[in-house]
């Protein structure tokens, strides 16, 4: 068994791919294994692959057809050596520190995720006890693939929905922080670098990706847990409230309130009756929207009308 086993997911960016290998893989010992899952690109991903074949740690594998990212990264729990599995994102940088880190909280607790935050003033490692208090604390993190750690030994691959599932990160995260210690490694420096070879805001990403960014996936997990009473109503409330909170700034991001994607993106939303007959979600968006002047009359009855709508004929939420 290796002592960790670090997955990077990869499609068609093999300039990308081979900075962020390069950045990482020659300072790392053989006891930490390296797995590139190439989504069957059509670019040279797999010669850029083939650079890095002589580092014993090294493993490409190749889907023989475009399966998904969500797929990738359950192909990566299924092949990796090490039940300790880091993800990351084949444009990320990685700094060697955060590995330290993250091998020793490893071989010395009984963990299910490891993640990471920046904060200026302060290096610590701060430890979440399992159940509703790591369950509470993940929820959040639990959106950020790169740098996250989880512990293979708490996941049932059996129960993972692979024909659903479009966040991957979020289901594991909830599901072994329901069973084991969740850990935050703060840094005053960037350990985990997001976007760091590609220049992309992650910003930018957020106002131009379709759909609800993964907020039914996480409501839906959530949902689940606290009907099977694996979380407290506290939990889950509190879980809701602070998922309407991020999505807003999501939704403030799609250029302007007069734009289109912000309009399409609350339709989303609203669509599941677990959101639209939330009163924090209608506080935050709904009354918000109606009381802005910069918000054209037409645009505020769309969102009147939508929104009255769906308070009446909205469904139990979709997975």
């Amino acid at each position: 068994m290796k002592d960790l086993t670090i997955v990077i997911p990869t499609y068609n960016r093999q300039a990308l791919l081979d900075k962020c290998l390069e950045s990482f893989i020659s300072k790392i010992d053989s006891n930490i294994e390296v797995i590139v899952i190439d989504n069957n690109s059509e670019d040279e991903t797999s010669q850029v692959a083939a650079k890095y074949k002589n580092f014993d740690n090294f493993v490409y594998h190749k889907n023989p057809q475009n399966v998904g990212g969500g797929r990738s990264v359950f192909i990566g729990f299924m092949i990796a050596k090490s039940d300790n599995i880091m993800f990351m994102g084949d444009d990320d940088k990685l700094e060697i520190s955060y590995i330290n880190e993250v091998l020793n909280i490893s071989k010395n607790n009984d963990y299910g995720m490891i993640s990471f935050y920046e904060n200026e003033n302060l290096e610590e490692i701060k430890q979440f006890t399992k159940g509703d208090i790591a369950v509470s604390n993940c929820f959040m993190r639990s959106g950020v693939l790169p740098g996250l750690v989880i512990n293979r030994k708490y996941m049932d691959l059996a129960k993972i929905p692979l024909n659903e599932i479009i966040y991957p990160q979020v289901f594991s995260a909830i599901h072994v922080s329901l069973n084991a210690d969740m850990f935050l490694v703060s840094s005053a420096s960037k350990i985990v670098k997001i976007d760091y070879f590609s220049n992309f805001n992650i910003e930018d990403r957020s106002a131009d990706r379709p759909g609800d960014y993964g907020v039914f996936e996480r409501i839906f997990y959530i949902r689940e847990n606290y009907k099977m009473n694996l979380v407290s109503k506290s939990v889950y409330y509190s879980n809701l409230k602070a998922l309407f909170i991020w999505s807003k700034n999501v939704w403030k991001l799609k250029n302007s309130f007069e734009s289109q994607k912000a309009y399409s993106f609350y339709k989303e939303l609203i669509r599941s009756r677990e959101v639209v007959r939330n009163r924090h979600f209608l506080k935050l968006y709904f009354m918000d929207t109606i009381i802005r002047e910069d918000v054209s009359y037409l645009l505020k009855f769309k969102y009147f009308f939508s929104t009255f709508y769906y308070l009446i004929f909205s469904k139990e939420i979709r997975r």
